[in-house]
């Protein structure tokens, strides 16, 4: 589906994202190679973004340290992650987080590992949650879900691709649905609206 979206005029990369930039991230308990605490059952906590290979570019969130995805990340035995600066700072001090391993935790049942293959840059993934935990990307191929956002960066006015791109996806699967079309400027402004209203509101009392 990628490279058919890039064909079209004025579309100049597109890829896969279970939460475009700004618009919040589910969240995961997380397991850290060799700092489990066996006296506690708290585990902790990091937002999840799943994603196709060419996301991190098209956001343009640097890769800091090791690489980014590639289009084998995330089969089987290959299961791989990209975390942010705050994440590898957090989990990782004063060491290296490229080739650590962490792995989810579901309903107390422990995930496959997956090795860390670069940091990327941090990134305000929720604004509208300051104390949410820091963002890590893995492949879509490793964990598939039941919807993901379409996300394209264009060189001219985006207006006029709703009609195209939805034609696109639809050539491939007739009965795949294509909602909620906007912007990013627009999707982060309707994300937010009640903090202005609020501000407004505090503002005048």
């Amino acid at each position: 589906l990628m490279p058919l979206l890039e064909t079209l005029p004025g579309v100049t990369q597109a890829a896969l994202a279970s939460n475009p930039p700004g618009l919040g991230a589910g969240s995961r308990q997380i397991e850290i190679e060799g700092q489990r605490n066996p006296n506690s059952k708290q585990w902790p906590r990091a937002s999840l973004i799943v994603q196709s290979a060419g996301y991190l570019p098209l956001i343009r969130l640097p890769v800091l340290a090791g690489r980014g995805f590639s289009e084998a990340d995330g089969d089987t035995g290959g299961e791989a992650a990209v975390v942010t600066h705050a994440f590898a700072v957090k989990y990782y001090p004063n060491q290296t987080a490229v080739g650590k391993r962490f792995r989810f935790i579901e309903n107390d049942k422990p995930g496959v590992w997956m090795t860390v293959i670069g940091v990327c840059a941090d990134i305000v993934q929720d604004a509208t949650d300051p104390d949410a935990p820091p963002p890590i990307y893995v492949s879509y191929r490793q964990d598939p879900g039941g919807w993901m956002s379409l996300v394209l960066r264009c060189s001219s006015d985006p207006a006029g691709l709703a009609g195209p791109v939805r034609a696109a996806v639809q050539s491939l699967d007739q009965d795949l649905p294509l909602d909620g079309v906007s912007t990013l400027t627009v999707a982060l402004r309707h994300q937010q609206w009640f903090l202005s209203i609020f501000g407004t509101l505090f503002l005048t009392f």
